[in-house]
């Protein structure tokens, strides 16, 4: 498997605003599954998840040791799991991953933004 191609179609598609990707912590069962598995926390606001069909791409934001993960689920049920960017594997997608999460965030309201438009008049 193209794991870059993978996460490059991601990135595509997050771009042109055909995936939407909503908070993981939305989905307590998920949320569950990745810490189960994986024993990974993801009970932060910079981790997301998006579904497709019934499966679902995860992009944990580890937070304490600063590091992204792409989790693929085929379904929330299933127990074949991949994860990519895994402590064992040298972080090799880091980079393409804090892209991912950039243009994720760009889905949601921050506070920058907010403050922003406020001094701009844009209200």
């Amino acid at each position: 498997m193209d794991i870059k191609a993978v996460i490059n179609k991601l990135i595509e598609r997050t771009k042109l605003s055909i995936l939407k990707w909503n908070y993981l912590d939305s989905l307590p069962q998920l949320c569950n599954k990745v810490y189960n598995e994986f024993n990974i926390s993801p009970m932060n606001k910079n981790s997301f998840f998006t579904k497709i069909n019934d499966g679902y791409f995860i992009l944990v934001n580890d937070e304490d040791n600063e590091e992204l993960y792409l989790i693929v689920f085929p379904t929330i049920d299933s127990r074949d799991t991949e994860i990519i960017n895994y402590i064992d594997n040298d972080l090799l997608y880091q980079d393409e991953l804090l892209r991912l999460l950039n243009l994720v965030k760009k889905q949601y309201p921050n506070v920058d933004d907010v403050i922003s438009n406020f001094m701009n008049d844009k209200f």
